[in-house]
């Protein structure tokens, strides 16, 4: 499961869920007694809850990732693990941004730095660095541009120490760190600082898809929104390339098509071919 979240198989990952989640609340019953084996029953129906929330909130539909999340909330408190917990938070804070309570999303970021103390070891700094890059993102959002930047300053900091790490899938690193400075500087409306931004990324061998996606779908609205639409809808391809479900269903795919559409009195057929294909 978690490699086709890695992956962005979210098709195959659906089909699986409905089976693995049988399993995962059938493994807690059995193991209902406290001790370690109750806690790995946990920390595995948290994952698959939030398998579950991956696929409802890329093909949008945001009742069910909220259901999903409060079964992780629940699952992650039994767990033992509170990076488990802060992993909760992060993808709470996501749905906030996706709304009119971004000033919530902060909250459940702080809430989550001071609740996840920084014991050192890798796995619990790279969770933390998410939360930090999840602030980012809300403070440009929010147009705090300064706030942000002082977010991001201390996440390259970690980044920097850690490189490039996978822990609970995070995908925390350099190159996730400059993808959110990348994308802070879009939803602050800069986008020729996204592009330059863009521009000094350089993707690693094998970095996982749905990350790989995003940067190209980023980069594309930045680039249709400074009238480069050829290099925007390249990109749009490089995305559908390494993510095609991921791609097809992002609502920043359809409105960068939507500013490619009429940004043309005629629409070129590479255009209308994607276009048709992403259902804009």
């Amino acid at each position: 499961m978690r490699q086709l979240r890695t992956d962005s198989e979210y098709g195959t990952l659906a089909e699986m869920l409905p089976g693995l989640l049988g399993e995962m609340s059938h493994a807690t019953m059995v193991h209902s007694a406290p001790g370690h084996d109750r806690e790995r029953a946990h920390w595995l129906q948290a994952e698959a809850a939030l398998g579950v929330f991956s696929v409802a909130y890329k093909f949008g539909y945001m009742d069910l990732a909220r259901l999903a999340l409060s079964r992780m909330a629940m699952a992650a408190a039994l767990s033992g693990d509170p990076r488990q917990v802060a992993a909760e938070r992060v993808k709470r804070a996501q749905l906030s941004a996706d709304g009119p309570a971004m000033e919530q999303g902060l909250r459940l970021v702080r809430q989550g730095l001071r609740d996840l103390e920084d014991d050192g070891t890798p796995g619990t700094r790279a969770v933390r660095g998410g939360l930090i890059l999840k602030g980012v993102q809300m403070h440009g959002l929010l147009g705090r541009g300064d706030e942000g930047g002082t977010w991001l300053a201390e996440a390259r900091g970690i980044a920097a120490e850690l490189g490039e790490t996978n822990h609970y899938l995070f995908v925390f690193g350099p190159t996730n760190t400059e993808q959110h400075a990348m994308a802070a500087a879009g939803d602050r409306d800069d986008h020729a600082e996204a592009v330059a931004v863009s521009d000094r990324v350089r993707l690693p061998e094998g970095y996982p898809a749905a990350r790989a996606g995003v940067y190209w779908i980023d980069r594309a609205r930045s680039l249709a929104l400074t009238a480069r639409c050829d290099g925007a809808l390249d990109a749009l391809y490089e995305a559908r390339k390494v993510s095609p479900q991921q791609t097809r269903y992002h609502p920043t795919t359809h409105s960068t098509v939507g500013v490619l559409l009429r940004a043309r009195p005629s629409v070129p057929e590479r255009l209308r071919s994607f276009a048709g294909w992403s259902g804009t």
